[in-house]
Order: structure tokens, then sequence, then C-alpha cells
């Protein structure tokens, strides 16, 4: 019923977790450590088989290998490209779900349900890329020891919460469509080839259509040419097109790694507003804020019961929780902000003109502030933001 036949195009692609998974597990890690190591102790602990086992019998029919052998070879065939050592069971849920497929996880196996009619809707080579996605929802949550499986548990459960901080909510809706991403590349892995897990993506999504994986990624780079800045909306997953484009990229490798990254960061989170920042954004720019703050008063010297030492000390913690913080070279935040939004930017240029003039006694304080500004790239804005608003205060 399902073919065996594979052609290894992608088995040198190494699948590793994107940048945003890592820098979400040092987030927890260094400014949650008792949080990160309780979750991580009870991830580890706390064995959750036998509740999902008992649900997955009660709703859905488990598939035994001996009655669906091509299935099982697939799944064979993705444990081993994907290195996962734990054995997955497969299942098919009772009738009333759409057409899809989910991976449920505990540490010594993982549980594989297809929904609705996906074996049958799909062709034998697409349902090798949606066997090898969910694979990769494994391989995700057992890489590096649980951390990713800590980091989105944390991440679930504050999520649940009704007074979590809205930049938590913002990375706990980030880390999953770049957990979709991870899968996709996965998927195409194990399918062999690109277009399987395209033509996947495009015909869970809108039905059995009639269109090759090439004819939509021309149409997905159409997109991107009447608006550029197109990013993701989505709660849960990325929209089709940026997936396929995001795919597509990394399969193709023509500019590098680094190149790839950079371009899926644009997609999957845009340009932050400094109103809808997630959690690993605002650590950064708390960091940058307060290296900002140091280098200022590396070149200042005020009085310390003075109101420009009061106003630094709001900025600058006794104990910096990351040793980074205690930098104050610029640099670094000159190249980082050139991918911020003008809200971002303009949060910077508003901070030193707070500096500028918070104490009238320190003469320098306004060229000082006008210098960093030149050295973040700001200082036109600078410029015409104090023009704007210093004029404005002294009327």
């Amino acid at each position: 019923m399902y073919s065996s036949e594979y052609h290894p195009l992608m088995k040198h692609k190494p699948l590793q977790p994107l940048p945003y998974h890592y820098q979400l597990v040092q987030y927890f890690q260094t400014r949650y450590p008792a949080v990160w190591q309780s979750f991580h102790a009870a991830h580890k602990a706390v064995n959750r088989r036998t509740d999902i086992e008992l649900n997955l019998l009660k709703t859905s029919v488990r598939l035994p290998e001996a009655d669906n052998p091509a299935l099982y070879e697939v799944v064979e065939r993705a444990r081993q490209l994907l290195e996962v050592e734990q054995p997955i069971t497969l299942y098919q849920s009772h009738r009333g779900h759409q057409d899809n497929a989910s991976m449920h996880y505990t540490e010594e196996q993982g549980h594989l349900k297809f929904e609705g009619e996906i074996l049958s809707s799909l062709r034998q080579d697409e349902i090798a890329a949606l066997i090898g996605h969910e694979v990769g929802h494994y391989k995700l949550w057992a890489t590096d020891n649980g951390d990713h499986r800590t980091c989105a548990r944390l991440l679930e459960t504050m999520n649940a919460a009704c007074d979590v901080h809205s930049s938590l909510r913002e990375s706990h809706r980030i880390a999953q469509l770049y957990t979709e991403i991870f899968c996709d590349r996965a998927g195409a892995m194990v399918a062999g080839r690109l277009e399987p897990m395209v033509s996947a993506l495009v015909r869970v999504g809108a039905g059995d259509v009639m269109v090759t994986a090439e004819d939509y990624i021309a149409q997905v780079e159409e997109i991107y040419q009447k608006s550029a800045d197109e990013c993701s909306h989505g709660q849960t997953h990325p929209e089709c097109f940026i997936r396929a484009r995001a795919l597509s990229r990394w399969v193709r490798d023509e500019h590098g790694e680094e190149a790839v990254n950079r371009l899926i960061t644009e997609m999957i989170e845009g340009r932050k507003e400094l109103g809808r920042l997630d959690a690993v954004a605002r650590d950064r720019l708390t960091g940058w804020t307060q290296r900002i703050v140091r280098n200022l008063s590396d070149r200042i010297r005020v009085p310390q019961d003075g109101a420009w030492s009061r106003h630094r000390e709001r900025f600058l913690p006794v104990h910096p929780a990351n040793p980074a913080d205690e930098n104050s070279d610029l640099r670094e935040i000159c190249q980082g902000l050139v991918w911020e939004s003008e809200t971002v930017r303009d949060y910077f240029v508003f901070l030193l003109m707070d500096f500028a003039v918070v104490d009238s006694s320190v003469k320098e304080a306004m060229k000082l502030c006008k210098d960093a500004a030149i050295a973040l790239g700001l200082g036109a804005r600078f410029d015409l933001l104090a023009q704007r608003n210093l004029v404005a205060l002294a009327a």
C-alpha cells in the first residue's frame, strides 16, 4: 500500500534545533534557574506514559505492525535518520477529526496518531514526509537531554496562567512556530526530497488540489516580491507559504546557514514592535539598555547622590544575572539595531535623551548622549527627536 522507495538526497543535512530554541533554553536557565531545575527534574521523574496510552486507547485504534508493515518501515527509516532510539507506535483516531497527525511524547516511546482520512488523502511519499515531521517532534523533545521539552512545558504552564507577562505568551507562540519549521525539515529528510513535504503541507491545508511543489514555491516567492516584509501571525503553526519558503531555502542552502536563519527569523518573528516583545527580545533589549547606561557611566563623573546617578541606578542591577550585561561596548548593539523596528530604535533614542536632560548640572551629558547615539547608528534620529521633544518641553 505504501512505497518504501527512498532517495537519500538530504542525508547530509544536519538537523539541529533552531537558534531560538537554544535562546529560550539559555533564557530560562539563566534568568530562572530554580524554576528550570524544578521543571527539568519533574520532566525526568514523572512518568505520564499510562495516562497518555490510556487516552489513546480510548480515542483511537492502535495499528499493529504486522498489519501495517509499510507504515512501520517508514517509521523505522525516520528513527534511523533522525537518530531516535525510542520505539514509536501508530494509532488511527476515531471518526470526527480533521485530517491531521500528532505525536504524543513519553521518555520511553512515542505515540503517533493519524486523524481523519489523512492516510488515504495523501500520496505515499507525502505520508513519509508526514511521518518524518511527527517523528521530528519527538526528536526535538529528546534532544539535549530533554531541554527543549522542558522549555515547552515551562511555556505551556506559564501560558495557562492568568497573570503571566505578555512577553512569555509571545515566546510560547514563537517557539511553537519554530518547532514546526524544525519538524518540516525532519519530514523532508525522511521523504528524501523537498517536494513531498511541501505538497503534503499544501494538500493538508487546501485539500486534494493539483499543484506541484515547484509551482507552489514559485507562488510563495511571488508573495515576497509583492510584499517583502510578510511574517507569521500564526498561533501554533506558521502559514503554509512561510513554511514552504523556509523549508525550500534550508534545503537549497544557496547562501549559507547564517543567511537562511536570518531569513527564517524575519519570516517567523518580523521586526518586533516595542509593545509586542517576546521574552528573548525583551531580555536582549534589557541587556542592551544596561550596556548603554554603563557606557555613559564609564565616560562621565557625577556626584553619587545627584539626579544623574539616581536615574542611572534605576537601570543597573546590583548583581547582573548575566555577566555579558556588564559589557559596555556599543558595537554589537549597533549591529543588532539594524534589524530592529522603529519603535525599538526610538526607545534607545529616548533613553539617551532622558540621560541628556535628567540633571541640568551635568553640562557634558548632552554631548556624551549624542556621541552614544552616533555610535549606535541613531545620530540623525536623536537630533530629530531632541529638537522636536526637548524644544517642546522648554516651551
